[in-house]
C-alpha cells in the first residue's frame, strides 16, 4: 500500500471509531504470496486464525494458486477452510478479487505472471461465488463492482498500482464494498 491504509485498516476505522465498536478489533493476518493450501495447515491455522478467537473471518485468498494449480483444487482448499472456520464457530465471509488490467506485451516476468492470472480470473471469481452459494456464506463481490467501474481505463489506473494490486484508492473501494455488504457503508464517512 506504499504507506497508505489497507482495506482492513479502513474497515477497522469505520467499525471501531466511526461506529463506536471500540472493543471490536480487526486483525489482518494475511501474508503476501500466500496460497489457499496454507490455510489448511494446522500451524498456519493456529497462528493466523485460532489464537485470535475471531467471531468473523473475511477470506481473500487463491489468486496466487491459480498460476500453478487447477481452479477445482483451489475451490476444494477454500471450501475446506470455510468448513473448518464454521466447525470452530466462526462466521466465514468470502471476497472475490478486484479486476486485472490486461497488458498485451508484458515486459517483465512479474507482469507475465500477472497476465497468467488474467486469463483465469473470470472463472476463478465465478468459482468464489459458487463457494459462497454452496456454503451459504456472505460474499463481498469486489470483482463485480470493479468489472463495471474499471472498464474505464483511467479508473483502472487510479484504482491499481500495477496490473493487479490495488492502490490506496483501490483499497478504499474494497473497504467500501465490504461496508456496503455488511450494511455499514456511509457515503459521508471520511
Amino acid at each position: 500500500t506504499y504507506g497508505w491504509r489497507s482495506f482492513a485498516e479502513i474497515f477497522e476505522e469505520r467499525l471501531r471509531f466511526e461506529m463506536g465498536h471500540v472493543m471490536d478489533y480487526v486483525i489482518n493476518s494475511g501474508n503476501n504470496g500466500d496460497n489457499s493450501g496454507s490455510c489448511l495447515k494446522e500451524h498456519h491455522y493456529q497462528r493466523r486464525v485460532a489464537r485470535y478467537q475471531p467471531q468473523v473471518v473475511i477470506i481473500l485468498i487463491g489468486c496466487n494458486d491459480i498460476v500453478t494449480k487447477p481452479i477445482p483444487v483451489v475451490k476444494d482448499n477454500i471450501t475446506k477452510f470455510v468448513k473448518r472456520l464454521r466447525s470452530d464457530g466462526i462466521i466465514p465471509v468470502l471476497q472475490t478479487y478486484n479486476t486485472i488490467k490486461f497488458i498485451e506485451n508484458p515486459d517483465s516476468d512479474y507482469i507475465r505472471r500477472i497476465m497468467v492470472r488474467y486469463g483465469k480470473f473470470d472463472e476463478f471469481n465465478d468459482t468464489l461465488r459458487q463457494i459462497a452459494t454452496e456454503q451459504d456464506i456472505i460474499l463481498v463481490d469486489n470483482y463485480k463492482r470493479w468489472k463495471f467501474y474499471t472498464a474505464e481505463p483511467s479508473i483502472m489506473d487510479f484504482w491499481t498500482d500495477d496490473p493487479l494490486h490495488p492502490s490506496a484508492k483501490g483499497h478504499l473501494e474494497i473497504a467500501n464494498e465490504i461496508l456496503r455488504t455488511f450494511g455499514m457503508y456511509d457515503a459521508t464517512s471520511k
